[in-house]
C-alpha cells in the first residue's frame, strides 16, 4: 500500500492508458460484451480510461455496489456514461440503483478488480473486507465453462513473490498491468 502511495498523478495517468491498450490487445473490450469495472478508491489503480473505452467500444458496463455492509454482500448494477455516483458508506462511488438492476455474475464477461497485491499465481490481496471473494464464492476451486474472467487491475510493482491464499480466496485469471496482461493457469 505504501509503493502504492508514491504513484504520482501523471504517473498514475499514464498506466491508466496503457491498462487501456493491454486490454484491447487481449481483445477484452469486444462490442457487446458485459463488463464490470470498479470506482476507484484511495490508491487503487485507476480504471477510468478503461472504463471510457469500454463504453466507447460498445461494451455493457457495470460497476460493483454494497448491498448489505454486514454481511459483505456485493452485486453489479449497470454504469452508465452520465450517471451521478452515489458515495457509499466506505466512501466508494456506486452508480444509483434499483434492486432489480443487478446482472447474475455469470452473465458478465469480464470483472476488472482492485487488489493490494498479485503473484504469479493468480492470487490476488483485496483490500481486506472480502466484498469480491464472498460475491464469486460460487467460482471457488473449479473452472466453468461459463463465467466472467476476473481480471485484477495493478501497478507492475503491486507483484508479490507468493501470497497464501485462505479457503475462501478466489483466484484470477489474469492481472492488468502497465506493461502487460500477465494469464494464469487453472486452479484446482
Amino acid at each position: 500500500r505504501a509503493r502504492r502511495r508514491l504513484v504520482t498523478a501523471s504517473e498514475r495517468a499514464r498506466a491508466a492508458h496503457r491498462f487501456v491498450t493491454q486490454a484491447e490487445r487481449a481483445h477484452l473490450l469486444r462490442p457487446g460484451r458485459r463488463i464490470a469495472v470498479y470506482q476507484p478508491f484511495g490508491h487503487e489503480a485507476d480504471v477510468s480510461a478503461l472504463t471510457r473505452r469500454a463504453w466507447r467500444r460498445h461494451c455493457i458496463v457495470y460497476a460493483p455496489v454494497v448491498t448489505h455492509r454486514r454481511r459483505f454482500a456485493m452485486h453489479f448494477v449497470p454504469l452508465f456514461a452520465n450517471a451521478r455516483l452515489v458515495v457509499n458508506a466506505f466512501g466508494i462511488g456506486e452508480p444509483p440503483h434499483a434492486p432489480n438492476e443487478r446482472i447474475p455474475i455469470l452473465h458478465l464477461d469480464v470483472i476488472f478488480m482492485p487488489l493490494v497485491a498479485f503473484d504469479a499465481r493468480g492470487w490476488r490481496l483485496g483490500s481486506g473486507a472480502g466484498f469480491y471473494d464472498r460475491c464469486l464464492r460460487h467460482l471457488r476451486g473449479a473452472r466453468r465453462w461459463r463465467r466472467p474472467q476476473l481480471i485484477g487491475v495493478a501497478y507492475e510493482h503491486q507483484r508479490v513473490e507468493a501470497l497464501t491464499p485462505d479457503t475462501w480466496d478466489v483466484p484470477m485469471d489474469g492481472v492488468l498491468t502497465e506493461r502487460r496482461l500477465y494469464r494464469f493457469v487453472a486452479h484446482s
